[in-house]
């Protein structure tokens, strides 16, 4: 009951069975042609190339070329003039001490002269008879002393050497201060505190490079500077003190 039920929806072909099918060729036989390897572009027509012939690489191992191959991964080693000096410190070596000791005393200086000034202007206006106006050309060249020694600092150290840079500075200060002490004509103290302006801009700048080259910069740049501001506290009060006792 059930076949012939089923039969009307399967059509059954009778043909006779091949006898002759073709060869089979398997791909792990030598019989089929080479396809082109994954990573060589230029092997898109096979058994041709577009860029030249075909140069097959060699498998396996490979010996380098030269020694030197072989160390590529390792860094080159340091040449002489790569290599740093030794940080100096306040005592290696132990001319570091009188040398920090000399730019503190010169940042003591520089707190003395600046701040020296701005009490001593009511004892200027009187002595020169001048106004507050004038008096304050004093601090007009004192700055433009200052950024004047920009340009040259560096050709200074590279001619002359920082000591004898410092020299320099310090006899400029030494000069001026002298002038100033025999009491010349206003227009020669303002002369004078241009070259104060320009000395210490000089000696700011190379004892500021010097202790930020030592170790432990920031004890040493804070003795230095903090040099300046006991001076600046200082200076007032001496240059008062002089003044009320008499001394012009």
């Amino acid at each position: 009951m059930v076949s012939p039920a089923v039969g009307a929806f399967i059509e059954i072909d009778n043909t006779s069975r091949i006898t002759d099918p073709p060869a089979v060729v398997y791909k792990d036989t030598h019989a089929i042609a080479p396809t082109p390897s994954a990573y060589e572009l230029d092997e898109l027509s096979w058994g041709s190339r577009y860029n030249g012939p075909f140069v097959s690489e060699p498998s396996g191992a490979q010996t380098p070329i030269t020694p030197n191959e072989l160390e590529m991964s390792r860094p080159s080693s340091p040449n002489n003039d790569e290599a740093v000096d030794v940080v100096q410190t306040v005592s290696n070596p132990p001319m570091n001490r009188y040398r920090l000791l000399s730019a503190c005393l010169m940042s003591f200086g520089n707190g003395l002269n600046d701040s020296a000034p701005g009490a001593l202007i009511p004892h200027i206006e009187r002595f020169y008879g001048i106004g507050y106006a004038m008096v304050s050309v004093i601090f007009v060249t004192n700055a433009l002393g200052f950024i004047s020694a920009a340009p040259f600092t560096d050709l200074l150290v590279a001619r002359l050497g920082r000591a004898k840079t410092l020299m320099l500075a310090e006899a400029l200060m030494i000069i001026s201060y002298i002038t100033l002490v025999c009491a010349p004509p206003f227009p020669v103290v303002v002369v004078s505190f241009f070259l104060i302006g320009l000395g210490l801009a000089l000696n700011l700048a190379l004892n500021n490079v010097f202790c930020a080259n030592l170790a432990n910069p920031t004890g040493t740049l804070g003795a230095f500077h903090g040099s300046y501001g006991l001076g600046g506290t200082v200076g007032p009060l001496i240059a008062t003190a002089l003044v009320s006792n008499g001394h012009r």
